[in-house]
């Protein structure tokens, strides 16, 4: 397989068209099951692309954000033991024109697809009814490879809107 070099971008979408599909494993958690609409459902929202969500039984296609540990996962070497992560740990890969989006159970592949829209593509939620979520005419991805464990498990904001699950 071959790596991106440093400063190259994938073009996740461009004018509201795109190549690549959203993997999850067919039997994939509450929690990866989730984040893979989360993350098909801001895409859309931020470039007008329509991502479908494939299970890992289909065959390796040429572009795919491979959410979880899964059969495609493992074909790019992402196989650790999902006990090697913390819970809330995870680690954002590009591989060629793969996007690999691995984590702890149950929050960490969750939190890597929160870091892909906060951190690289600008996405901001202020409150349950107040977010940002810029709009892209092409969504492009630069070549990664960060794994980011959070130096504490939990907080409490202390207010009622600290129990909306997506904020």
């Amino acid at each position: 397989l071959v790596s991106m070099a440093i400063g190259e971008e994938l073009v996740i979408s461009d004018r509201g068209k795109s190549d690549y599909s959203i993997i999850i494993a067919v039997d994939a958690s509450v929690q990866d099951s989730y984040a893979a609409q989360m993350l098909k459902r801001y895409i859309r929202e931020m470039s007008g692309a329509d991502l479908a969500i494939v299970l890992d039984t289909a065959p390796l296609s040429e572009n795919e954000i491979i959410v979880g540990f899964n059969r495609h996962s493992k074909k790019f070497g992402a196989d650790e033991p999902r006990d090697d992560f913390g819970q809330e740990e995870f680690r954002i890969q590009t591989i060629g024109s793969y996007v690999i989006i691995v984590g702890g159970s149950p929050r960490g592949v969750l939190y890597g697809v929160n870091s892909l829209l906060i951190d690289e593509w600008g996405c901001r939620w202020f409150s349950p009814s107040v977010k940002h979520i810029p709009k892209h005419e092409r969504l492009t991805l630069k070549a990664t490879d960060r794994r980011y464990e959070p130096p504490f498990e939990w907080r409490d904001v202390y207010f009622w809107s600290g129990l909306d699950n997506e904020w």
